[in-house]
Protein backbone atom coordinates (compact mmCIF):
# COMPACT_ATOMS: atom_id res chain seq x y z
CA UNK A 1 0.00 0.00 0.00
CA UNK A 2 1.27 3.28 -1.17
CA UNK A 3 0.85 6.53 0.95
CA UNK A 4 1.76 9.90 -0.10
CA UNK A 5 4.69 11.23 2.38
CA UNK A 6 6.13 15.19 2.25
CA UNK A 7 9.51 15.59 3.07
CA UNK A 8 9.06 19.40 3.11
CA UNK A 9 6.81 22.11 3.08
CA UNK A 10 4.83 22.96 -0.02
CA UNK A 11 5.81 26.38 0.77
CA UNK A 12 9.75 25.58 0.27
CA UNK A 13 8.87 23.73 -3.08
CA UNK A 14 7.17 26.87 -3.96
CA UNK A 15 9.99 29.62 -2.89
CA UNK A 16 12.21 27.37 -4.98
CA UNK A 17 10.02 27.19 -8.51
CA UNK A 18 10.15 30.76 -7.80
CA UNK A 19 13.36 31.64 -7.63
CA UNK A 20 14.26 28.92 -10.15
CA UNK A 21 11.82 31.08 -12.47
CA UNK A 22 13.68 34.46 -12.13
CA UNK A 23 17.19 33.41 -12.51
CA UNK A 24 16.11 31.38 -15.74
CA UNK A 25 14.48 34.56 -16.82
CA UNK A 26 16.93 37.20 -15.43
CA UNK A 27 20.21 35.24 -15.86
CA UNK A 28 21.82 33.14 -18.87
CA UNK A 29 24.06 30.16 -18.50
CA UNK A 30 22.23 29.90 -15.14
CA UNK A 31 23.21 26.24 -13.23
CA UNK A 32 19.86 25.39 -12.09
CA UNK A 33 21.24 22.13 -10.59
CA UNK A 34 23.75 23.20 -8.77
CA UNK A 35 21.31 25.95 -7.68
CA UNK A 36 18.66 23.92 -6.29
CA UNK A 37 21.10 21.37 -4.74
CA UNK A 38 22.51 23.89 -2.78
CA UNK A 39 19.30 25.15 -1.54
CA UNK A 40 17.56 21.82 -1.04
CA UNK A 41 20.30 20.10 0.96
CA UNK A 42 20.03 23.42 3.22
CA UNK A 43 16.73 22.98 4.17
CA UNK A 44 15.61 20.73 6.20
CA UNK A 45 13.77 17.34 6.26
CA UNK A 46 10.44 16.25 7.82
CA UNK A 47 11.32 12.66 7.38
CA UNK A 48 14.97 11.12 6.85
CA UNK A 49 15.80 8.90 4.08
CA UNK A 50 18.87 6.93 3.57
CA UNK A 51 19.92 8.55 0.51
CA UNK A 52 19.38 12.66 0.52
CA UNK A 53 21.35 13.12 -2.77
CA UNK A 54 18.92 10.47 -4.35
CA UNK A 55 15.68 12.26 -3.11
CA UNK A 56 17.43 16.24 -3.73
CA UNK A 57 17.83 14.64 -7.60
CA UNK A 58 14.21 13.65 -7.85
CA UNK A 59 13.46 17.21 -6.35
CA UNK A 60 15.19 18.72 -8.93
CA UNK A 61 13.96 16.95 -11.82
CA UNK A 62 9.97 17.25 -10.43
CA UNK A 63 10.96 21.12 -10.27
CA UNK A 64 12.78 21.84 -13.49
CA UNK A 65 9.29 20.42 -15.01
CA UNK A 66 7.36 22.89 -13.01
CA UNK A 67 6.00 20.73 -10.24
CA UNK A 68 6.17 20.90 -6.32
CA UNK A 69 7.90 17.17 -6.05
CA UNK A 70 5.65 14.44 -4.40
CA UNK A 71 6.85 10.94 -3.05
CA UNK A 72 5.15 8.10 -1.67
CA UNK A 73 6.33 5.62 0.66
CA UNK A 74 5.30 2.17 1.15
CA UNK A 75 4.28 1.32 4.25
CA UNK A 76 5.80 -1.91 4.99
CA UNK A 77 9.04 -1.55 2.94
CA UNK A 78 9.91 2.06 3.88
CA UNK A 79 11.05 2.12 -0.27
CA UNK A 80 10.41 5.96 -1.70
CA UNK A 81 8.69 6.02 -4.83
CA UNK A 82 8.74 9.50 -6.74
CA UNK A 83 6.30 10.78 -8.92
CA UNK A 84 7.29 9.13 -11.83
CA UNK A 85 6.68 5.92 -9.90
CA UNK A 86 10.92 5.29 -9.39
CA UNK A 87 12.22 3.96 -6.42
CA UNK A 88 14.77 6.62 -5.19
CA UNK A 89 15.78 5.54 -1.91
CA UNK A 90 14.40 4.01 1.69
CA UNK A 91 13.29 5.91 4.46
CA UNK A 92 15.10 5.58 7.66
CA UNK A 93 12.55 4.82 10.12
CA UNK A 94 9.02 2.93 9.34
CA UNK A 95 6.31 5.37 8.46
CA UNK A 96 4.19 4.83 11.35
CA UNK A 97 7.18 5.69 13.56
CA UNK A 98 7.21 8.99 11.58
CA UNK A 99 3.78 9.73 11.51
CA UNK A 100 4.17 9.11 15.28
CA UNK A 101 7.26 11.45 15.43
CA UNK A 102 5.87 14.09 12.89
CA UNK A 103 2.43 14.80 15.17
CA UNK A 104 5.03 15.01 18.44
CA UNK A 105 7.08 17.44 16.74
CA UNK A 106 5.08 19.30 14.20
CA UNK A 107 5.37 23.02 15.31
CA UNK A 108 9.14 22.50 16.19
CA UNK A 109 9.67 21.21 12.71
CA UNK A 110 7.74 24.32 10.96
CA UNK A 111 9.32 26.80 13.28
CA UNK A 112 12.96 25.45 11.91
CA UNK A 113 11.61 25.53 8.43
CA UNK A 114 10.70 28.74 8.77
CA UNK A 115 13.77 30.22 9.67
CA UNK A 116 15.60 28.04 7.29
CA UNK A 117 13.48 29.52 4.47
CA UNK A 118 14.43 33.05 5.76
CA UNK A 119 17.91 32.09 5.99
CA UNK A 120 18.17 30.85 2.49
CA UNK A 121 16.64 34.12 0.66
CA UNK A 122 18.31 36.62 2.43
CA UNK A 123 20.30 38.74 -0.03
Amino acid sequence: MLNRILFRPTKAYFALLKDMNIRIALYDNVDIDSFLFEKLKSLPLFTNVRDINQLINSEIIQLKKGMVPIFYSEVHSGEVIDGDGQKITKLKTSCREEFINHINNLNDFYKMAEVHLKNAYKK
